[in-house]
């Protein structure tokens, strides 16, 4: 390489050879340029580090590292005459650069790259922990306060009937009023139990933890047992389902489905939106296709106890219906543990908010055949 020009000195080779011999012994890209721009001395690494930030002219690809004294640096590396401080080259990898002028005595500029791509990533790992960290927290509290509302209510009306039956003087109450309190008791105790199995089974879902067996099966004889197994729960709130039409137009239709886990998803879905509707709602099941392999199943009914707006946000969030009455027979679980069932098994689950109160929940499952 051309020889290098020192202050107050004229060592000649042997300045040079020194020089280029320091070079070398360092593990970082260092060319040191004369007050025109032209290379010095430089060590292999800044030569393959230019190549593999993308910043080596195609001209100098290949070349040598002794064979390119006296280059000038904007033939040999244009994209450093504006002087970037990192940059990043065509495979990812990460490089600062630094620039020192008249350093050590030299009359030029001494230009330094170092490979920073593991810092690089390490930063990002470190930023990308603290977001999940900062979600994880948020969704933590998010979940704490679900809780506390849910179970706060039916702990309260325990606790408060509790202490009306322990402070009551003897003989005061008379038996109906006595038995009123326990069944609020009850009520509120069942309710409790159904909201935390439930929260319970959504985080195993959430998890994958249920197993889950598929099999062909009529979806006509699917939903005909859901609906005899949720039949009393339905009565207990004076729920008219209808349903006959429904299970008889999928009745032959075939579907690649978990049979254990959907009709667990329909009859939670059945009991909690017939809580929603209150006291003797009306709820209706219909059929229909969509496409040749696509079959549908409609439930549509009009909410009384919550907004059609706050079933839609329940299922779209994954959280609870706030405004659902608990009882024993449905939590603000529900719909979500329902959608959550259906589609662990490989079914399409849509809640939209009609006209009014109306809340349509379609099913879709993948028809395998029909008779």
């Amino acid at each position: 390489m051309q020889q290098a020009r020192l202050k107050g000195t004229d060592n000649g080779a042997a300045a040079t050879a020194l020089l280029q011999a320091m070079l070398e012994a360092v593990d970082t890209g260092v060319a040191a340029f004369d007050d025109q721009g032209c290379l010095l001395a430089g060590n292999g690494l800044f030569i393959t580090m230019l190549d593999r930030a993308g910043l080596l002219s195609p001209g100098h690809a290949g070349v040598e590292p002794d064979r390119l004294g006296g280059v000038a640096l904007n033939d040999l590396a244009p994209g450093l005459a504006d002087r970037p401080a990192q940059v990043r080259g065509p495979g990812g990898r990460v490089f600062d650069i630094s620039y020192k002028t008249d350093p050590a005595g030299l009359d030029g500029t001494l230009i330094q790259l170092l490979d920073v791509t593991g810092r690089v990533i390490d930063a990002g790992a470190v930023d990308e922990a603290r977001l999940k960290a900062e979600q994880i927290e948020h969704a933590r509290n998010a979940f704490v306060s679900q809780v506390a509302h849910h179970f706060r209510t039916p702990l309260h009306v325990i606790l408060g009937y509790v202490d009306l039956l322990a402070n009551a003087e003897p003989g005061s109450l008379d038996p109906a009023a006595r038995n009123s309190y326990l069944d609020f008791i009850r009520e509120s105790a069942a309710a409790l139990l159904l909201n935390m199995n439930e929260m319970m089974e959504i985080i195993r879902l959430q998890r994958g933890e249920l197993p889950v067996e598929l099999e062909i099966r009529d979806l006509g004889q699917l939903v005909g047992s859901a609906v005899q197994e949720v039949q009393a729960d339905l009565d207990a709130e004076q729920a008219v389902l209808d349903s006959a039409a429904a299970v008889a137009d999928l009745t032959g239709v075939r579907s690649n489905i978990d049979v254990r886990l959907a009709r667990r998803g329909i009859n939670s879905l059945l009991r909690t939106c017939a809580v929603l509707g209150g006291q003797g709602c009306q709820l209706e099941l219909s059929s229909g296709a969509s496409g040749a392999d696509k079959a549908r199943l409609n439930l549509s009914f009009h909410t009384g106890r919550a907004s059609p707006e706050d079933v839609v946000a329940s299922v779209d969030l994954h959280e609870p219906v706030k405004e659902i009455s608990l009882t024993g027979r449905a939590s603000g679980y529900g719909i979500v543990l329902a959608v959550l069932l259906l589609k662990a098994c490989n079914v399409q689950v849509a809640v939209e908010a009609g006209e009014g109160s109306l809340v349509v929940i379609t099913i879709s499952f993948d028809a395998i055949s029909r008779n």
